[in-house]
């Protein structure tokens, strides 16, 4: 990480932890006046580990795809003093923290997940202090070494980016329930406003947000009660929208599976019979295809043409593929 060659003063912000700013956040103001962060703000950064005596780095998360790395306040990360450390810096600054040994007991442990993480990699070891234990070791023979003897390390952090609550969409996993629900209409009228605007993906995206966010508030309540079934119900919308995204997509197989959980929940939804139709027909399965054409067209009369006419054409596109193959057949009887 870019650093200056100025060397301010090192400054202690918490017990065996002390800080120095290696390079400035640009318009920092006031140098005297500490940010001011509330909970659930998210920091974005870089960081590098080093040993102190040796200067040996343990990791550089510049060197992984998955970066900067992302870091809400008060929403339990596991490195506790990786936080407090943040909350002491503004976005552009590059600093030093070294933490002395007897902050670090635990660090091995909880920073192999992080590492797993960075590296794509999924543990096939014990968890935590289990494993350790039972001579399974953390994974990494430099964590392993570190738990066994605790040592000063350094911890250089470059804060790409804080924002405040108000400033980013957050996450589904860090929304309460009441923001999760509040955020249901939003999603969808995103994802209507970038269909319209032929972002279909884009689009899809945003109901399949909406649907996990169900999920999620369906798993608190217990199943077919009231609430549960009202949250059940709500997926419907959401369904459709994604399966017309599918279908659009290409993604026939997905298309007909979201108009059968649809239909498993409102049998009569005309637009699910029709798009499941519209699925079935591109994927050649021609009986399935004309059971909904017809279907769709006993539950909504309008569509009784379009239907008619889908049929036939796949009717149509059948024979020509079975003559198609047929001539197939005979070139190669020939040829033998």
């Amino acid at each position: 990480m870019a650093t200056t060659n100025e060397a301010p003063d090192t400054v202690t912000i918490a017990d065996g932890i002390s800080k120095r700013v290696l390079s400035t956040a640009p318009d920092s103001g006031s140098a005297s006046s500490p940010p001011s962060y509330p909970t659930e703000s998210h920091f974005a950064f870089d960081f590098v580990v080093r040993v102190a005596t040796t200067g040996a780095v343990l990791d550089d998360s510049r060197l992984h795809p998955k970066r900067p790395v992302s870091l809400y306040s008060g929403r339990g990360f596991q490195i506790g003093f990786w936080e407090t450390c943040l909350e002491t810096m503004r976005p552009g600054e590059v600093a030093e923290f070294a933490v002395e040994p007897e902050q670090l007991g635990l660090f091995p442990v909880q920073y192999r997940k992080l590492r797993d993480y960075l590296l794509d990699r999924k543990s096939a070891h014990c968890c935590g202090m289990a494993g350790v234990r039972d001579g399974g070791g953390l994974g990494y023979a430099d964590l392993d070494d570190l738990l066994a003897k605790p040592q000063r390390l350094l911890f250089e952090f470059h804060l790409r980016e804080a924002k405040l609550p108000h400033e980013f969409r957050k996450e589904a996993w860090i929304m309460r329930p009441e923001e999760k629900r509040a955020a249901l209409p939003q999603l969808r009228q995103e994802g209507n406003d970038l269909y319209k605007a032929g972002k279909t993906a884009d689009a899809a995206a945003r109901y399949t947000e909406a649907l996990a966010m169900l999920e999620d508030l369906a798993a608190m309540e217990r199943p077919q009660d009231t609430k549960w079934l009202e949250l059940d119900k709500a997926k419907v919308p959401f369904l459709l929208n994604l399966a017309q995204c599918q279908l659009l997509l290409g993604d026939n197989y997905q298309t007909i599976r979201l108009c059968t959980e649809a239909l498993s929940r409102e049998p009569d939804n005309v637009k699910a019979v029709y798009r499941r139709a519209k699925a079935h027909a591109a994927v050649w399965d021609v009986a399935e295809a004309k059971q909904d054409f017809s279907r769709a067209a006993q539950l909504d009369p309008g569509l009784a043409a379009a239907c008619d006419a889908a049929v036939r054409d796949l009717t149509d596109k059948v024979r020509e593929r079975e003559r198609l193959e047929k001539e197939q057949l005979r070139g190669k009887l020939i040829a033998g």
